[in-house]
């Protein structure tokens, strides 16, 4: 090799690529002159790749918002609260390319965490597992209400490692359901399926819109729920006291027709008691 002349392709102040230029013309070295013009040509050359880069990133999320968009309007489509759940988590599945996802709910006293559905590998065996909100990380995601990436699920102290285990998980990604300041229960993604398993910001991101999406649609199910099960009580009330009320002229109709009907008898017998 008579010359050469090399030069770094920088992205955001790190090295990406090299630029090699190599045998000039006639065997000469490369000028002052020549090395600028190659550092030129890298620099455009970085700007086209970030540009590039870039473009991709956006073409992304525009999809993923556009598949984001058309899961909310079948969340809130779905009025059954078990159906619900399951769409949920069967979206943020194929959203992320998650190896499974599971959603937990609180019991009534908040001391238990239930998964009420999971969509993925071992989705069967998921279902229905329960850990203490005390001593688990969905337990501390509802108290905290903020979304959190666990690259290592070994290593952070305040994960329960069931659920884990069974999927043989190694990163996660958790969001809280949070309506009107309350949360409602949590949604987590387990195992990135490329990408070393683990989850990006971005992935992060878009579980934490789904997130709360998917907590308004849970919310409007319950009040749903909640409103057809009082419209029964109250059209059960109302049926008991139509009853009441026609049981009550009824009575009263019948015993006026006895009346009627005993007056002549006592006419007949006079007023004489009987012997």
């Amino acid at each position: 090799m008579g010359s050469f002349l090399g030069v770094p392709i920088m992205l955001r102040g790190a090295a990406f690529e090299n630029l090699y230029l190599t045998e000039k013309t006639g065997g000469e070295e490369f000028s002052e002159e020549g090395e600028e013009v190659v550092r030129l040509l890298a620099a455009q050359a970085a700007v086209a790749i970030e540009n590039a880069r870039l473009y991709e990133s956006a073409m992304q999320w525009s999809r993923q918002l556009e598949s984001l968009n058309e899961v909310s309007e079948a969340l809130t489509t779905e009025s059954d609260l078990s159906q619900l759940l399951q769409l949920a988590s069967r979206s943020l599945r194929e959203l992320l390319d998650a190896r499974a996802v599971i959603v937990q709910l609180p019991s009534p006293d908040g001391l238990w965490l239930t998964i009420e559905a999971a969509d993925g590998e071992h989705a069967e065996r998921l279902l229905g597992l329960r850990v203490a909100s005390g001593r688990s990380k969905s337990g501390r995601m509802l108290m905290r209400m903020r979304s959190e990436r666990i690259d290592s699920l070994i290593d952070d102290p305040e994960v329960d490692q069931t659920a884990a285990r069974l999927v043989e998980a190694t990163s996660a990604l958790y969001a809280p359901l949070v309506v009107r300041e309350r949360a409602v229960g949590v949604i987590v993604a387990l195992d990135k399926q490329r990408t070393g398993h683990r989850f990006s910001d971005a992935d992060m991101r878009l579980a934490q819109a789904f997130a709360n999406r998917a907590a308004l649609a849970i919310d409007l199910s319950e009040r749903v729920g909640r409103e057809a099960v009082r419209a029964l009580l109250d059209g059960q009330e109302t049926e008991r006291s139509r009853l009441a009320r026609e049981l009550h002229d009824e009575t009263g109709q019948a015993l006026a027709s006895i009346l009627l009907g005993l007056r002549p008898l006592e006419q007949q017998l006079g007023t004489e008691p009987l012997v």
